[in-house]
């Protein structure tokens, strides 16, 4: 199955939750994340109780694919 994950926001618990659904489905499902509006720059989302840069970089590397629109 294919899944779809949208997200268009900065904050930081809203984007990391969305990582690790998309991180949970991956051994079963292709899973591709589209980044719009403030979500484009979640790599640039610093947080003290939410680590989304490791969620970003275990994404990609276990072959999550990033769209930006």
């Amino acid at each position: 199955m294919k899944i779809g994950i949208i997200i268009g926001t900065k904050e930081p618990e809203v984007v990391i939750n969305g990582l690790r659904f998309g991180l949970a489905l991956r051994n079963r499902h292709h899973v591709w994340v589209f980044l719009v509006k403030d979500g484009v720059d979640v790599e640039d989302i610093e947080s003290i109780s939410f680590n989304v840069r490791e969620q970003v970089f275990l994404f990609t590397r276990w072959e999550g694919r990033f769209t930006l629109v």
